[in-house]
C-alpha cells in the first residue's frame, strides 16, 4: 500500500519481514508440504551431493533438505534467522548442524563451501538484503563451487493468477474464495522481493556470479531441461550459479 505524500502517491519500500513472523505456527503449516518435498526433490537432483561435501543450506527451515543431505553422508549444515526454525531444525537434524544465523552475515570463513542451496529464499529478502546474501554466498563459496537457487517465477505467477481468475470468474462459493485471498495475503506479507527471470539473473550476474537458468513445477518435472530453458512462464526458477 502506497502511502500519500505532499499530494502525491509514494510506493512503500518492501522490507525484509521480521523473523518474529516465522514462527511454530507458520512452520506448522509447513510440515509435510508436497510442494516442499517436490522442491527439495529436485533440488537433490541438481545438486548431486556427494559424501564429505560441504553444503550449506540457507533458509533451512524446518532442517528436512540438511537431514537429507546428512544420510548420503555429505557434510551439511543449515542456517536460519527464525528462532522457530532453528529449534525445529535442531530436533531434525542434530544441534551442531544448524546455526542461527541472518544470511546477510554468514558465519563461516571465507571459501569453505563445497555447494549452497536457497530454495525459496531470495523472494523474502529486499533487494538491499539479497546483494548483501549474495555476496556473502560468493563469499564463502570455494572457488570451483556451485550455487543452486529455487524461487518463484514472477512473470509464472501473473500468468497462473490470471488463469485461476478466469477458470474460477463464476465460482462462488465463499470457501475457496476466502482461502484464495488468504493465500494471496500471505504472499504479500512474506514475498517482499519476487523476480522475474531477467531481474534475477541481473542480480546474479552484478554479484559476481554466471547464472544457467531454466524453469519448472510439478507438471513439468519429466521435461528436458533444454526445454525447461524457454518455459520462462512457468511458477518456478531454478538457477545453478558459479563465480565469475
Amino acid at each position: 500500500m502506497g502511502e500519500i505524500v505532499g499530494g502525491n502517491m509514494k510506493s512503500r519500500k518492501k522490507e525484509t519481514p521480521s523473523q518474529d513472523i516465522y514462527d511454530l505456527e507458520y512452520y506448522s503449516n509447513i510440515k509435510d508440504s508436497e510442494d516442499v518435498k517436490i522442491v527439495h526433490d529436485e533440488a537433490l537432483n541438481l545438486l548431486k551431493p556427494a559424501p564429505n561435501e560441504k553444503i550449506l543450506d540457507i533458509g533451512c527451515g524446518r532442517g528436512e533438505l540438511v537431514k537429507r543431505m546428512l544420510g548420503v553422508g555429505v557434510n551439511a549444515f543449515g542456517i536460519d534467522y527464525s528462532s522457530a526454525a532453528v529449534t525445529i531444525a535442531k530436533n531434525v537434524c542434530g544441534s551442531g548442524r544448524i546455526v542461527r544465523a541472518n544470511a546477510i552475515h554468514l558465519p563461516f570463513t571465507n571459501e569453505k563451501f563445497d555447494k549452497i542451496v536457497l530454495t525459496d529464499v531470495v523472494e523474502h529478502l529486499d533487494q538491499e538484503d539479497l546483494d548483501k546474501c549474495l555476496k556473502e554466498v560468493k563469499r564463502v563459496l570455494k572457488n570451483d563451487g556451485v550455487v543452486l537457487i529455487h524461487t518463484p517465477n514472477k512473470w509464472g505467477i501473473f500468468v497462473n493468477n490470471l488463469y485461476k481468475k478466469i477458470q474460477h470468474k463464476n465460482n462462488n462459493l465463499s470457501k475457496n474464495k476466502s482461502q484464495r485471498n488468504k493465500k494471496s495475503e500471505e504472499t504479500v506479507v512474506y514475498h517482499v522481493n519476487e523476480q522475474s527471470p531477467i531481474s534475477l539473473t541481473r542480480n546474479l550476474r552484478k554479484n559476481g556470479f554466471k547464472v544457467e537458468m531454466w524453469f519448472g513445477t510439478r507438471i513439468s518435472k519429466k521435461i528436458p531441461f533444454r526445454i525447461r530453458k524457454r518455459l520462462i512462464f512457468l511458477r518456478g526458477m531454478w538457477c545453478v550459479c558459479k563465480k565469475r
